[in-house]
């Protein structure tokens, strides 16, 4: 700083907690500043033009931040399964955070880029704990722990039925292990013939006595058969021999095994020219054609169990359903599930009304499983339909059907219904109200109760601080006021309604100063106004109503 002195030196622009320190010509820096850039402005002047300026720029940037790390802290798998991941974790603090695994078995690894647990396969039975620490040179690290849990590979019976002497394979198995069978020595007198079970497994060589197959995921009894001297078998027919199946529906199959000294009637029943996995044939002959099927042919199969080698078969046309029917099944499979809004709930209403609007022979042409599903989508849609999430109302006890949607309409304090009903109130305050609707959501048409007929409805979004004594008043038709019964349960407004339009929530005026009232917390609600007719109300209703003809307000919106 040079110049004629004296020099005189201020701050002229910047923080107050940046101060000029002419005894020692520095910018004092207070404390407390937080992160951010904060620029100063410095002139000297001594009488002799022009002054000077200077300018700083203090730059404070945020402290460092000690990491964290949250995340799933258990994991349940099956002994036997797949290389999996654990859910994933979430790291915060100043960057960079490393993440180290600290203690765990070698097969659960960390991956950094997805922030999850790598769990190879090949782990048996067991509990194994893992330490996850994430660090970034600001103390202190931070800790994890997960703990896997490997449980025992669950395990099928296998029954052998055999008249053999030393037949083996009965047991318990893991689904996925081999499985050794043996028929054991024949009975005097006869010759082994095959097997069979009771449900779908490859054998590894169906003619041996001795032979194994893949465990499936359930029970099996697998049957020896045996032939006597002089048993022959000549033919297998199927019946019926030919046979059309709608995608979605099935069919049933005999089959007759013919030769001399009455052969055994056992066979085995595959399906060949299938599209669909889904698509198959039971151990008793009922055939199961998937929803999704695109062959136009199937070929069922039956052959002897004494006599592989002679075998009858059915040729089945596989039929699609018209596509009008197919769009409808198209529509239920597509349906969301669980429903979870009214979005949803139209979906389902609006294919509802598909399906019912199908001539009956396309309706036949819908499989059972979809109409269960269907069934399923409805009963879902039902609690759904009956809450109004946006408004915090719920339709807790009544009989309503799935389709039936309750709509709250806020009435603010501006409309003539919130004047008329508060005025003739005078000891009360309106402390809320709604236009309360029923909505058919397969008609979109508001709809009332039956007669005779009630619900109850619980209101969650009631401001009930400092409120006492509350109550609810319903503007019935003809402009009468009438109060219904209620309660407070929990900061829950509870109330039977048996018609549905204007309901308000009410409680005592404060008096006394200004003092607080405590919330009832349950019980029947008390000194609640009589039910009146109030011109006034029928009046301002009126007004209303033909103040917002020209809108139309929807009363099913998808949420």
């Amino acid at each position: 700083m040079t110049g004629s002195d004296p020099v005189t030196v201020t701050k002229t622009a910047g923080d107050a907690k940046i101060t000029w320190n002419d005894a020692t010509k520095k910018l004092d820096i207070a404390a407390g500043l937080t992160a951010g850039t904060y620029p100063v402005t410095l002139t000297a002047s001594n009488g002799t033009p022009p002054d000077a300026t200077a300018t700083f720029t203090l730059t404070v940037t945020p402290a460092p931040v000690a990491p964290t790390i949250s995340g799933p802290t258990a994991m349940i798998v099956s002994e036997g399964y797949t290389a999996t991941s654990s859910g994933a974790f979430t790291v915060n603090g100043s960057d960079p955070v490393t993440v180290t695994k600290t203690a765990g078995d070698a097969k659960i690894t960390w991956n950094a880029a997805t922030r999850k647990l790598d769990i190879a396969a090949g782990l048996a039975a067991g509990t194994y704990p893992v330490t996850l620490t994430a660090s970034n040179g600001t103390p202190p690290d931070a800790t994890a722990t997960f703990t896997l849990t490997v449980t025992p590979a669950p395990t099928y019976q296998v029954t052998v039925v055999s008249a053999g002497t030393g037949a083996s394979g009965d047991g318990t198995y893991a689904q996925g292990a081999v499985v050794p069978i043996t028929a054991g020595t024949p009975p005097t007198g006869t010759t082994f013939a095959g097997w069979t079970a009771s449900v779908p497994v490859t054998l590894t060589d169906p003619n041996s006595a001795a032979t194994s197959f893949v465990m499936p995921g359930e029970a099996v009894t697998v049957t020896a058969h045996f032939t006597s001297a002089g048993v022959r078998v000549d033919a297998v027919s199927v019946n019926p021999a030919t046979a059309t199946v709608l995608v979605g529906f099935g069919a049933s199959f005999s089959a007759l095994v013919t030769g001399p000294n009455n052969p055994p009637q056992d066979v085995t029943w595959t399906v060949a020219g299938a599209s669909s996995a889904g698509t198959s044939i039971a151990t008793d002959g009922r055939l199961s054609v998937d929803i999704h099927e695109t062959a136009s042919t199937l070929t069922v199969t039956a052959t002897s169990v004494a006599d592989p080698a002679k075998r009858g078969s059915a040729t089945v046309t596989v039929q699609q359903p018209s596509p009008a029917t197919q769009d409808v099944i198209d529509a239920i499979l597509a349906l969301p599930d669980p429903v979870r809004t009214w979005a949803d709930a139209d979906a389902v209403a609006a294919v509802t009304n598909a399906l019912a609007a199908l001539p009956d022979a396309d309706k036949a042409q819908v499989p059972q499983s979809v109409k269960d599903r269907l069934t399923v989508a409805q009963s879902q849609s039902g609690p759904v339909n009956h809450t109004d999430v946006a408004h915090g109302a719920t339709i807790v006890a009544g009989n309503l059907d799935w389709s039936i949607r309750l709509v709250l309409t806020p009435i603010p304090a501006s409309d003539p219904r919130f004047a008329a009903i508060a005025a003739a109130l005078p000891d009360r305050t309106l402390l809320v109200l709604y236009d309360a609707t029923l909505v058919n959501t397969l008609t979109g048409q508001d709809v009332q109760l039956p007669a005779g007929q009630t619900v109850t409805v619980a209101l969650t979004q009631v401001p009930l601080t400092g409120a006492t004594h509350v109550g609810v008043v319903h503007l019935a038709s003809g402009g009468v006021l009438e109060t219904v019964p209620s309660a407070v349960i929990g900061g829950t407004v509870m109330f039977t309604a048996s018609s549905f339009s204007p309901y308000g929530v009410t409680a005592d005026k404060t008096t006394g100063g200004g003092d607080k009232k405590d919330v009832s917390t349950g019980g029947t609600v008390v000194r609640t106004p009589p039910a009146v007719p109030i011109a006034l109300i029928a009046w301002a209703v009126g007004l209303a109503l033909l103040a917002g003809a020209a809108v139309r307000i929807r009363r099913s919106p998808s949420r």
